[in-house]
């Protein structure tokens, strides 16, 4: 699988977290689901991701219900930021984030099981290119 790590224009963090997307095969798998979004209630809860997001801090522990770890994958280093129907998935790299997709609740299962097949394909160290 290639990979390409992009800047994200959506996530803007006041801590000095990097956040990047991950194109993988030549798919924004992230941007895709932002683009898909058509309810004015995921819409909102998107944003409401997108800040807690922008707040994220390594130093600070956020509650399960915002941040978890995705404990069901090979890969230890993968979260999900969650609130009400819609998660977003991460991998974690300190000081960097990379986006790997967005979903629902609902696809949780499905999604997870893609989150897994794509992370063992990445290298264990992330490189960024700019």
């Amino acid at each position: 699988m290639e990979y390409r790590t992009l800047e994200t224009e959506i996530i803007h963090n006041i801590h000095n977290v990097q956040f990047y997307e991950l194109e993988l095969d030549g798919k924004k798998l992230f941007s895709e689901f932002i683009e898909d979004l058509t309810d004015a209630k995921d819409k909102k809860t998107f944003i409401a991701i997108a800040t807690i997001m922008d707040n994220f801090s390594f130093n600070q522990k956020l509650p399960k219900e915002k941040f978890r770890p995705i404990k069901s994958i090979k890969r230890k280093n993968v979260y999900e930021f969650k609130k009400n129907n819609i998660r977003v998935y991460v991998l974690m790299q300190e000081p960097d984030m990379f986006v790997i997709l967005g979903g629902y609740k609902a696809d949780q299962k499905k999604d997870i099981h893609k989150v897994d097949l794509y992370t063992k394909e990445l290298p264990e160290i992330l490189t960024i290119q700019k």
